[in-house]
């Protein structure tokens, strides 16, 4: 079931029409989620051996302590130095986040089909992760003296909670069993 969902929604992944079951939809989503989590993990280990470097580099500015399977860098003042690294962290994960948005998208608004919506109510949570990730890049692309633009950081909390209720709710109305019959989407789809 795993492999026909994959193969069924990657056969599928420009087709924003039509309808997909719960269990052409959710293996496939899964999956790439693992995927998608795996890939951040990789890239936040490869940035994080980065900020170690630069904390070993610059003593005076952090401070590296390692502990049971943990390593913790803590920085003391305004490092310029860390600036990129912290940039090209949210540049990987936004480019992440951007294919497993692509990547799930057709499957997304035809499961919202199947639930006798439009593919529209997938299109907010995209927005917010935008809005989050392009906020994080010029935050840390700002660090001045003072640290952190605090008004800037909170706005991008407040953003990044609505994207993640906005996620769950997403997430709740997938969830839900498709419309029987047809609907104005198409006929309902039967699960490989």
């Amino acid at each position: 079931m795993l492999m026909a969902s994959i193969r069924h929604c990657l056969a599928n992944l420009l087709r924003f029409s039509g309808r997909d079951a719960p269990e052409r939809f959710w293996p496939y989503a899964f999956a790439l989620f693992v995927l998608t989590m795996a890939a951040i993990w990789t890239w936040m280990t490869r940035v994080t051996a980065a900020f170690e470097r630069l904390a070993v580099a610059h003593p005076e500015q952090a401070t590296v302590s390692y502990g049971a399977g943990v390593t913790r860098i803590t920085v003391q003042a305004n490092s310029p130095e860390l600036v990129p690294a912290l940039q090209e962290m949210m540049i990987g994960i936004g480019t992440i986040a951007a294919i497993f948005v692509g990547m799930m998208a057709a499957a997304v608004v035809r499961r919202l089909h199947d639930r006798g919506r439009t593919g529209w109510w997938g299109a907010l949570p995209v927005a917010l992760l935008a809005i989050g990730l392009i906020g994080m890049t010029r935050l840390f692309g700002a660090i001045g003296p003072a640290g952190l633009d605090d008004r800037l950081s909170s706005l991008i909390f407040c953003v990044n909670v609505a994207d993640l209720a906005s996620v769950l709710c997403l997430a709740v109305i997938l969830a839900g069993p498709g419309t029987q019959g047809p609907n104005e989407f198409g006929s309902a789809r039967e699960p490989d």
